[in-house]
């Protein structure tokens, strides 16, 4: 867990002295039979459907957006989505382990963007059950002919 303290410089540093023990650090896991799940019900949407309220293993967030601009709302993985990008060039050599992903980078122009980030709808699979213990249905499946995929 982690806390933004914002206050006057005196008052934010005895409230964040009061926070320390409150603190824990390092990687929380969260099993997938012990998760709750949450019912998403979107307007103009009939189709519910349930997205895990933990990040567990093999999931994504999804966040529902919209459009500054036109109001056009989408679900995506991506918060990024309205924001415009240009390649990023961080200079990693070809002979670099890793120049492969380094070289994807992008650099967000977030002072340009035309994003009303709405909500953090849930986690959603990025795969079928191994076990097909449980229904599931791809967002693009399930999203296909609407306005929001």
């Amino acid at each position: 867990r982690s806390f933004l303290v914002a206050n006057t410089r005196s008052k934010a540093v005895e409230t964040a002295k009061s926070l320390v023990d409150k603190v824990d650090y390092g990687l929380m896991h969260f099993s997938h039979e012990d998760t709750a799940k949450v019912e998403i019900k979107l307007d103009g949407f009939e189709q519910k459907f349930l997205l895990s309220a933990k990040p567990i293993k093999g999931s994504m967030p999804l966040f529902l957006l919209a459009n500054a601009t036109t109001g056009e709302e989408i679900v995506s993985t991506d918060p990024y989505h309205f924001v415009p990008s240009e390649p990023l060039d961080l200079g990693v050599p070809p002979s670099h382990p890793h120049h492969e992903y380094y070289s994807r980078s992008k650099g967000y122009s977030l002072d340009k963007h035309n994003t009303r980030w709405k909500k953090l709808l849930g986690y959603g699979r990025r795969g079928k059950p191994r076990d097909n213990s449980e229904k599931y249905k791809q967002l693009s499946e399930l999203f296909e002919g609407t306005s929001y995929f």
